[in-house]
């Protein structure tokens, strides 16, 4: 491998906008944004989350066998041949000979699956990983989760997060390589000052198109349906179909937005106080460095 592969973790709660920013990331030319790739098995062999069938983009570059040999779920055997091959070889080594790019984005945003890709050093000799804390206001994290599974309860919900939390702190605290934290609320706002800050850090140029992502062509792994339904509604005007169309949680969001970058609040006005109160008591100190209290622009 002759090129200085960089790999960016994005890290954060979900639903906190990783699957937004991987895409944003994505729109850059030095760039390819894999999206979750933590969840490859679960979507092989169409790969894909964009394309409405099986995507030759991946199909006709990557081996899907070593792909599920890197990614396999499954336990004994198949975790045994799981942890030899990575080991031997990180599964961003062979994306690297696969795909024309420098720059790799892996939104999968969880911290044990980002650990188990740091796991064996050796791997990274050739490779620099960067972790960006994709941060978000536990409150619209957990209106999120609950718009979604309103049968979790709000107390189920808050431990998760705390849990959650909690592994991603430590994580960023520990890790050693290059690391950046972004809110997702100053992301939303701001974009273009966000994103061209992050692009000073990740030392490269940055194009003001790249926030324009439905505009660009992307071919990530899974992720959130209403961002990657903006692109979808491009396709659609262009088609007359829409391949990924947002959860019917979303009542119409993403819909009734346009293609536009958004700064979504509608916590402040779908969790009910006694939800509010409960989680304050019991997560609100931990999460007062992200909390967020101001308006919509």
């Amino acid at each position: 491998m002759t090129k200085n592969i960089k790999v960016i973790f994005i890290m954060s709660q979900g639903h906190s906008g990783s699957t937004f920013l991987g895409l944003i990331l994505g729109s850059h030319p030095e760039i390819f944004g894999l999206g979750e790739l933590a969840r490859l098995e679960h979507h092989l062999p169409k790969v894909c989350g964009i394309c409405d069938s099986s995507c030759e983009y991946w199909t006709k570059r990557a081996s899907l066998p070593v792909l599920r040999r890197h990614l396999s779920q499954g336990w004994n055997i198949q975790a045994i041949s799981r942890e030899i091959h990575r080991f031997h070889r990180s599964i961003y080594s062979h994306l690297a000979e696969w795909f024309d790019y420098s720059i790799f984005v892996d939104s999968s945003k969880y911290p044990d699956w980002i650990r188990r890709q740091l796991r064996y050093r050796r791997n990274w000799q050739s490779m620099t990983p960067i972790l960006i804390h994709l941060t978000r206001d536990g409150r619209a994290v957990i209106n999120s989760h609950l718009r979604k599974s309103p049968e979790r309860g709000i107390e189920a919900a808050t431990s998760r997060w705390l849990r959650s939390t909690g592994k991603i702190l430590k994580l960023y605290d520990e890790f050693e390589g290059p690391k950046y934290r972004l809110a997702y609320e100053n992301l939303a706002s701001r974009p273009e000052e966000m994103i061209s800050s992050l692009c000073r850090f990740l030392q490269i140029n940055y194009f003001p198109d790249m926030l324009n992502y439905w505009e660009h062509e992307h071919h990530q792994i899974g992720g959130n349906t209403g961002a990657r339904s903006l692109i979808s509604q491009k396709d659609a005007e262009n088609h007359g179909s829409q391949a990924v169309k947002p959860g019917e949680w979303h009542d119409g969001y993403y819909k009734n937005m346009g293609r536009t970058i958004k700064l979504d609040l509608r916590w402040k006005t779908e969790l009910p106080p006694q939800y509010l109160e409960y989680f304050e008591r019991h997560a609100g100190e931990l999460n007062r460095p992200f909390s967020f209290d101001g308006s919509e622009p």
